[in-house]
């Protein structure tokens, strides 16, 4: 399980931000990450499962757009294939120009 400081960091967030974004007060996330005190276990557990949902996400996000690249490639295929298609339908051949 990850502590405060390494929770902070996977998010990118300077200390600042971070505590305004989750309502933590600075000095309270400073005694936390220089070990004067220690975040509950129970809210380390819950930073840490929101971690992995949004690693999951973000994976997903990856899986996602490379499968609509994928799409879009396989549609620009299928297009020419079909232009080609109709020319050859037509009589014209790859090698003759106009």
């Amino acid at each position: 399980m990850l502590n405060m400081t390494d929770i902070r960091k996977h998010t990118g967030l300077n200390r600042a931000e971070f505590c305004r974004r989750y309502s933590i007060p600075y000095k309270t996330m400073s005694q936390w990450e220089h070990g004067v005190s220690h975040a509950p276990s129970w809210y380390l557990e819950l930073f840490n499962r929101y971690l992995s949902l949004m690693d999951e996400n973000n994976e997903q996000k990856t899986q996602i757009e490379e499968l609509n690249s994928m799409i879009t490639s396989a549609s620009r295929l299928s297009s020419y294939a079909e232009r080609l298609k109709e020319l050859n339908e037509k009589g014209y051949s790859e090698n003759e120009e106009k």
